[in-house]
C-alpha cells in the first residue's frame, strides 16, 4: 500500500518573520525585547533568554517601533514609534507585561528620538524638534514627575550615554556628514561643555563610558584615514588615541559590569571582532 506524500500549506513555504536590529536582555538577564512583524506590523515582544514562548506587548496596527529601552529596574519599557512610516516619532511608556502604553510626547506633527534612560531611571534623555523643526534640541523627561526640560537646543544634536553615575550625559551635534561633535551635559551644574573643538571636518561621536564615570570613548576620524578609538579624560579634560586600526571601527560595546570592551574592525570588507579586559588593560583571545 502507497503511502500518500503529505499536503503542505502555502503559507508554510511563504510565511515569513521580519526581525528589526532592536534587541534589549532585560537588566536582569531573564528577558529579551525585541521587534518583530509575528503580526503584519511591526511590535513589540519579550522572550524568556532561555527560550520560551514569545509574549506579544504592543498590539499597532498603523504604527512601527523604531526604537526600545528598558528602565533600569526592568519594571517597564519606553519606546519609540511613527504611523505608517511618517517618521514623526513619538515616545511611549510601557509595563515590562505589556498592557496599555502611555504618551510621552504627543506633538504629531514632529521628531522625537529616543536617547538613553537614567540610572535611576528618573530621567530620559532623547531629541526633538517640536521646537524649531529646523534644528533637534536635547530634552529630559522625568519619569515620574512628568516634567519636561529643553537643555541644548539650536542644533541638529542628538543625546548619546548617561554616565554609570547619573551625572553626565553624552551629547553628540551634528553640522554636517562628516562634521560631528561631542559635548558633555552636567546634571548637577546645568552646564554643557565642548568636549572635541577642531577645525575642518572630523567625526567625534561618543560610544561610551567608563565603569567608574572618569571618562568616555569617541569613535573617530581626526585627522586619521580610519576611523579609530579616543578615551576622553573629565579630570583633564582631553582625550587621547588608545585603538588606532588600519581599518575603520564599526561596533562598540561594554559588558554590563563595565569591565570588558569588545568592538568591530571592517579589516577588507569583512567584520573582525576585537576585545580588550579594561581593569588588567590585555587583550580578550
Amino acid at each position: 500500500m502507497m503511502t500518500q506524500s503529505p499536503k503542505y500549506r502555502y503559507e508554510q513555504f511563504a510565511a515569513t518573520r521580519i526581525y528589526t536590529p532592536v534587541v534589549r536582555y532585560s537588566p536582569d538577564g531573564q528577558h529579551i525585547l525585541h521587534v518583530t512583524n509575528t503580526t503584519g506590523q511591526f511590535n513589540l515582544w519579550t522572550i524568556p533568554s532561555g527560550g520560551g514562548i514569545p509574549r506579544q506587548l504592543t498590539t499597532f496596527t498603523d504604527n512601527t517601533i523604531r526604537n526600545a529601552l528598558w528602565f533600569p529596574d526592568a519594571s517597564g519599557i519606553i519606546f519609540q514609534a511613527d504611523q505608517n512610516g511618517d517618521e514623526q516619532h513619538q515616545l511611549y511608556r510601557l509595563g515590562a507585561r505589556g498592557g496599555w502604553h502611555t504618551p510621552i510626547t504627543q506633538k504629531m506633527d514632529s521628531q522625537h528620538n529616543l536617547g538613553d534612560i537614567s540610572p535611576d531611571g528618573h530621567w530620559i534623555a532623547y531629541s526633538a524638534n517640536d521646537d524649531n523643526p529646523m534644528s533637534m534640541d536635547v530634552c529630559l523627561y522625568h519619569t515620574q514627575m512628568g516634567e519636561k526640560r529643553r537643555i541644548f537646543t539650536g542644533r541638529l544634536s542628538f543625546p548619546s550615554e548617561w554616565s554609570p553615575n547619573g551625572r553626565y550625559l553624552t551629547i553628540i551635534e551634528s553640522t554636517g556628514n562628516t562634521n560631528l561633535n561631542t559635548w558633555l551635559y552636567d546634571h548637577q551644574t546645568g552646564e554643557t561643555t565642548l568636549c572635541t573643538p577642531h577645525e575642518g571636518e572630523a567625526i567625534f561621536a561618543a560610544v561610551g563610558w567608563s565603569p567608574n564615570s572618569d571618562g568616555f570613548y569617541i569613535v573617530s576620524d581626526s585627522g586619521r584615514e580610519f576611523m579609530g578609538l579616543l578615551y576622553y579624560d573629565l579630570v583633564k579634560k582631553s582625550y587621547d588615541w588608545v585603538e588606532t586600526p588600519d581599518y575603520d571601527i564599526e561596533q562598540f560595546a561594554f559588558s554590563k559590569d563595565g569591565r570588558l570592551m569588545v568592538w568591530a574592525v571592517n579589516e577588507n570588507g569583512a567584520s573582525k571582532l576585537y576585545g580588550k579586559n579594561l581593569q588588567t588593560n590585555t587583550p580578550i583571545n
